[in-house]
């Protein structure tokens, strides 16, 4: 503690986890490099010294934020010098990555989901009928809502998304949802053996993902993520001059 570079050699490890992160676009939760390291222990190949500090990061009561969980794995790393294999283990070809993406609903008295506490994971177990969330279809059977405002949802106990829920009531929602299926049709592995304890508990539960096209359409905000990118491979001139105002304005009317 008392060595005079720590800290900027702190800094530099942050800048090299956090290189590469992708953010959803207009999310008012970021995705920081602890989000990737928390998923660790679920691969067979992670190795038991990364697994006691990471157990022991998410259970320190006084880390409130994903970068001070983050702050407080790397002091571990460095101090237990295990920062090696975390390396290894987050380059290694074979590491499966879940699709995340974040779902944002304006205040309302109920989600409209029936959920599942499985495995520490909230698996959305079936969309009440006529709710919003049946009809804007963002959050499927077999998701997991891994976080409302900020607040993680691992290995949450049964009824703790009700209680994060009502912290918020009245205020906008801001679910980050894991996908138990990406557009591409493959299946995150570590969720497999919950999906099937899932099934087997709830026989009529249907697993189906999103159909690919859903993002051709219009009148959702979620269609920027996929448009922004095609906008801009076309390299075109610039046409709108007061991108943010009229940004800022979709959403205030949206919100309305």
């Amino acid at each position: 503690d008392s060595n005079p570079q720590l800290s900027s050699c702190c800094q530099l490890l942050e800048l090299i986890f956090r290189k590469g992160l992708q953010q959803p676009v207009l999310a008012l939760v970021h995705r920081d490099y602890w989000h990737c390291l928390e998923q660790l222990p679920q691969l067979d190949s992670c190795g038991s010294p990364i697994s006691l500090a990471l157990e022991q990061t998410s259970a320190c009561k006084k880390l409130l934020t994903p970068q001070g969980k983050g702050r407080y794995f790397l002091r571990l790393a460095l101090k237990r010098r295990i920062l090696g294999s975390v390396v290894q283990h987050l380059l290694h070809t074979t590491r499966l990555l879940e699709v995340c993406e974040v779902y944002e609903l304006v205040p309302c008295r109920e989600l409209g989901m029936v959920l599942r506490y499985l495995g520490g994971r909230v698996f959305v177990l079936d969309l009440i009928e006529g709710s919003q969330a049946q009809v804007d279809r963002f959050v499927l059977p077999g998701d997991i809502i891994d976080e409302i405002n900020g607040v993680s949802l691992r290995n949450a106990s049964n009824g703790q998304a009700g209680v994060v829920l009502a912290r918020f009531k009245g205020s906008p929602l801001s679910l980050r949802v894991l996908r138990w299926r990406a557009d591409d049709g493959a299946v995150y592995q570590p969720v497999v053996k919950l999906l099937q304890a899932l099934k087997q508990e709830n026989p009529s539960l249907q697993l189906i993902s999103r159909p690919q096209q859903q993002c051709r359409g219009y009148g959702g905000k979620e269609v920027l993520q996929h448009g922004i990118p095609l906008v801009l491979e076309q390299n075109q001139p610039s046409k709108v001059q007061h991108v943010g105002v009229a940004c800022l304005d979709i959403l205030h009317h949206g919100a309305r």
